[in-house]
């Protein structure tokens, strides 16, 4: 399978950002369909019940990045009920 890649950096005030946290999260909620407005393509995923999460706080100098990243695979759904991890 060929990788397709789409990234959008955007600086946004911290309501701004936490609303597009919130519909990311009400999206995955309502499941099992996520649309992302990236700029001007719009991406869309099924997404499983199951899935990775990958939460890295990274601080050099004065400067913080915070990386949230969800993984899933697009293949055949995983049959075994994976245990809740809560952050």
């Amino acid at each position: 399978m060929t990788e397709h890649k789409v990234k959008h950096h955007d600086k946004l005030s911290r309501g701004d950002a936490a609303q597009v946290l919130s519909e990311i999260a009400r999206q995955l909620g309502e499941g099992p369909t996520l649309v992302l407005q990236l700029g001007e393509q719009q991406v869309s995923h099924t997404v499983p019940e199951h899935l990775q999460l990958e939460v890295e706080v990274k601080t050099k100098g004065d400067g913080v990045e915070l990386e949230l990243e969800l993984s899933w695979s697009s293949a055949a759904q995983e049959s075994a009920q994976l245990p809740s991890c809560p952050i």
